[in-house]
C-alpha cells in the first residue's frame, strides 16, 4: 500500500531527528509481514527526508531478484544517500514466496552464490556501470545460521547477521567461529525484534 511507504518516510524522519543510527527493513511477499516487497524503493523515498540515518536490510531475499538490476539500484541508492546504505541479503525460507515467483526453493543457495558474484561484478564496473562510490561497494550482511551461510560470508569478506532464533548463550560460539575464520575484525550481528 502506498500509505505504508509514506508512513516509512515519516518514521525514518523521526528516527533521524532522534539521533538513531539506522533503520532496518525486511522483505517478504505473500505473508502477514509483507508490507514492503520493494525495500530499496522505500529507502530511496526516505533518503531525502533524512540527513544521517543509515538504511539497511535484515534481510532482502537476494535469490528472488534479478541481480544486475538489484546491484545497480543499490549502487544508485548508496550514491544518493551519501554512503548510508548497508545491504543485508538472505535466502528466505518460505515456499510460498518462491512459488509465487516461479522459482525453486531448493536452488536458492546456488541462486544466492551466483547473485552475489554478479552484484560484485556490477559494483566493480564489469557490466558497463560506473564502479560504486565505495569499493568494493556498500557493506554486505549475509543472513543466516547454517554453515553454508557462515561460509558464504567468510568467502566474500562480508558481515554475518544471525537470526533471532540464536539464543544468547549460543551467540558467543557462532561469533567466535566466524571471527576465527574471517578475522578478528569481522562484524557479527544478531536480529532482535524490539517494540518501542
Amino acid at each position: 500500500l502506498p500509505s505504508l511507504y509514506a508512513d516509512f518516510v515519516e518514521e525514518a524522519r523521526l528516527l533521524d531527528a532522534c539521533g538513531y543510527h539506522s533503520a532496518w527493513t525486511a522483505e517478504h511477499r505473500i505473508w502477514y509481514d509483507s508490507w514492503c516487497p520493494a525495500l530499496l524503493h522505500a529507502m530511496a523515498v526516505a533518503v531525502p527526508a533524512t540527513s544521517s540515518l543509515r538504511f539497511a536490510n535484515a534481510m532482502l531475499l537476494l535469490p528472488q531478484h534479478e541481480p544486475v538490476a538489484l546491484a545497480r539500484n543499490a549502487a544508485t541508492l548508496d550514491r544518493l544517500s551519501g554512503g548510508r546504505l548497508q545491504l543485508g541479503v538472505g535466502l528466505g525460507h518460505r515456499d510460498a514466496e518462491y512459488d509465487a515467483l516461479g522459482l525453486r526453493r531448493d536452488r536458492r543457495g546456488r541462486l544466492m552464490d551466483a547473485a552475489l558474484a554478479t552484484v560484485h561484478e556490477v559494483w566493480a564496473g564489469e557490466h558497463g556501470d560506473e564502479p560504486t562510490a565505495r569499493q568494493p561497494g556498500p557493506p554486505l550482511w549475509i543472513g543466516g545460521l547454517a554453515k553454508a551461510a557462515l561460509e558464504r560470508a567468510v568467502r566474500g569478506g562480508h558481515r554475518i547477521m544471525l537470526p533471532q532464533t540464536v539464543l544468547p548463550d549460543e551467540l558467543e560460539r557462532y561469533a567466535t567461529w566466524f571471527r576465527e575464520q574471517a578475522g578478528p575484525d569481522a562484524v557479527v550481528g544478531v536480529m532482535r525484534d524490539v517494540w518501542v
